[in-house]
């Protein structure tokens, strides 16, 4: 083999790896956030259902509590990650003993529009009736409203969306905006009921 056919194949390589390697890294890269988004979407079922279990089991059990502290290591217990939702907020207190004015979670079910500036992070709750199959039936309460037994609504449903933002440019042209909302609903009956 010649000298110069040595050098335009050792060229040739290097531009087959030029070419493929963005290519890999990017697949590779949203590989990881595709992972990691599902990681994300258990640890938000997590949360919805922890708000569940403890929301039916009492009044003055604080629903939003335990829907703040259970996802820790994926969004923390801040203002800036939960918004109005955050222990505090106007649209946090969701023990039974609100004072007027207080809604149970978010009072639009947490739209996208809700997340704005750093917001993370988002919960809101409703009541239902529920039929013989233990499932609400379709007849909800407004948004922010438990469930209170003089008007027969004997069903909760608990709602907490994360926002996913991929960290690979490819992984963000999905989506409007560039941000996935993980979503998990969970419905239950009050045992207090």
């Amino acid at each position: 083999m010649t000298v110069s056919r040595r050098r335009r194949t050792r060229g040739q390589s290097i531009m087959e790896v030029a070419l493929v390697l963005p290519l890999i890294i990017l697949v590779t890269l949203g590989g990881t956030d595709l992972a990691q988004a599902y990681r994300f979407s258990a640890d938000v079922a997590g949360a919805s259902r922890a708000g569940m279990r403890t929301g039916i089991q009492g009044d003055n059990n604080d629903i939003g509590d335990a829907i703040r502290t259970e996802p820790n290591r994926v969004v923390q217990n801040t203002v800036a990650a939960w918004g109005n939702t955050a222990t505090g907020g106007s649209e946090a207190n969701c023990d039974g003993t609100g004072a007027a004015g207080t809604t149970c979670g978010n009072a639009s079910g947490c739209p996208a529009t809700a997340f704005t500036g750093t917001r993370q992070a988002c919960f809101a709750v409703r009541a239902c009736h529920m039929n013989s199959n233990q499932q609400c039936d379709g007849t909800y309460t407004a948004w922010g409203v438990r469930p209170e037994s003089a008007n027969g609504d004997n069903g909760l449903e608990v709602t907490v969306v994360y926002k996913f933002t991929p960290n690979t440019p490819l992984m963000a042209q999905f989506t409007a905006g560039g941000s996935f909302y993980l979503t998990s609903r969970t419905q239950g009956l009050e045992l207090y009921y």
